[in-house]
């Protein structure tokens, strides 16, 4: 084995191994997301306090949380993609099996990448919308 495909191989186990903890990120920001707007609710509803400015406030928080936490697997998402390519390319130089064997990476590309990201895409964008729904009904109220 050549020293550049040594190098190669250990480069593509490394990012393996960093889009593993990515995807595990990805997963715990969202069921953190939806553990923390639960709460905010429950207090919120549990309030039988009349609706102050602060209460009103205090609806629009489940609001940004939704928003940053999408936007924080957004941005995870964008770097997934270039780590993806990137290792696209380390697996096209060094196709094993020859020109029948494609890596996980270009099969993933051609299979799977569209429906994880179309699912995501809808998850956040709904529990922005409800969040949002119950914020402005509870603003006007």
């Amino acid at each position: 084995m050549t020293e550049e495909f040594l190098h190669q191989k250990e480069e593509y186990l490394t990012l393996r191994k960093e889009v593993e903890n990515a995807l595990s990120d990805i997963s715990t920001i969202e069921r953190n997301c939806l553990l923390a707007i639960s709460a905010v609710y429950v207090w919120l509803f549990s309030q039988s306090l009349p609706i102050t400015l602060d209460k009103k406030i205090g609806w629009a928080v489940p609001v940004f949380l939704a928003i940053f936490s999408a936007l924080r697997c957004y941005s995870i998402g964008k770097h997934l993609v270039t780590i993806g390519r990137y290792i696209e390319g380390i697996e096209e130089i060094n196709k094993p099996g020859g020109e029948t064997n494609i890596g996980w990476e270009t099969y993933f590309g051609l299979h799977g990448r569209q429906t994880q990201t179309k699912v995501r895409k809808w998850f956040w964008g709904l529990i922005i919308f409800l969040t949002t729904t119950v914020w402005l009904s509870r603003l006007f109220c």
